[in-house]
């Protein structure tokens, strides 16, 4: 399992590109996938996070020559085989969960939005600096939940 924030999370999804072969599932925070030529063995369950505020990582596209968040999760739903249409599957407060339905081989591909947040680990202790941190939401306790659903295909 990987996870990581910021470069860790740009980092956890170069590696589920990279080496499906040797890793569950990723959890990345607030950090999305910019690998060229993302073209896993088998399909990666990944669990996202990103605040909408965060202005070291933007969540729109064209921001610092960043794709966004949604393109890069859509394209994680179309390379593990998911349906096109995500469903809500999580929403409390300010925080809320896009999962995508049917993926291949039981994976899941999820996006935890974080509405106002800035460039935190949600449910953690809030830095000023870094903007809002989400209460509504632990992604330590969610990636943990979702890692246990996810073993290492045999």
């Amino acid at each position: 399992y990987l996870f990581g924030h910021s470069n860790g999370g740009f980092m956890s999804h170069r590696m589920a590109c990279d080496l499906s072969d040797r890793i569950a599932a990723v959890a990345p925070v607030a950090g999305y996938n910019v690998t060229m030529a993302c073209a896993p063995a088998r399909a990666v369950p990944v669990l996202h996070f990103h605040g909408t505020m965060d202005g070291t990582v933007p969540y729109e596209a064209g921001a610092n020559g960043f794709p966004g968040v949604r393109p890069s999760m859509e394209a994680w739903a179309q390379r593990n085989g998911c349906g096109p249409t995500p469903s809500e599957s999580f929403r409390m407060a300010d925080a809320h969960c896009d999962s995508w339905p049917s993926c291949s081989g039981g994976s899941e591909v999820i996006l935890c939005t974080v509405d106002g947040g800035g460039h935190t680990w949600p449910g953690a202790i809030p830095i000023a600096q870094l903007g809002f941190t989400s209460a509504a939401i632990s992604a330590t306790d969610t990636m943990w939940d979702f890692f246990k659903r996810h073993p290492m295909p045999r």
